[in-house]
């Protein structure tokens, strides 16, 4: 069995040339009975800055279970939201998901970042 692991693209959220503030990063996923994962991520094209750890333990809070969407049902296990604090500035950012568990596998159905424009430097 080999480390389950995800590099995302690198993003600059529509405006290369401004300094974002990078507070917090949003993930959803499917919850497990004892997954942790490496939230890394880094800034302007360098290597990476911080590798938060985010737990994927439904007993942890922020359990969903099913939801209905019009006429759709959605969901249906366990899906846990999590909050990653970020706390860095840069123009651009790229994150990497790692589960370092050999044999072990995790499922993220998305993530979010929130930030705040500042200055053109």
């Amino acid at each position: 069995a080999i480390n389950a692991y995800f590099t995302t693209k690198w993003y600059d959220f529509g405006s290369p040339a401004r300094v974002k503030q990078y507070a917090e990063l949003y993930l959803f996923g499917d919850s497990d009975v004892a997954s942790t994962i490496d939230a890394g991520y880094a800034l302007d094209f360098q290597s990476n800055t911080a590798t938060p750890t985010a737990s994927l333990i439904a007993s942890e809070g922020s359990l969903w279970g099913t939801g209905v969407w019009d006429t759709a049902v959605w969901g249906g296990g366990d899906v846990v939201f999590r909050r990653v604090k970020l706390e860095d500035d840069g123009r651009y950012i790229r994150y990497n998901f790692a589960d370092d568990d050999r044999g072990q596998t995790f499922r993220l159905h998305g993530f979010a970042t929130v930030y705040w424009n500042g200055d053109i430097l």
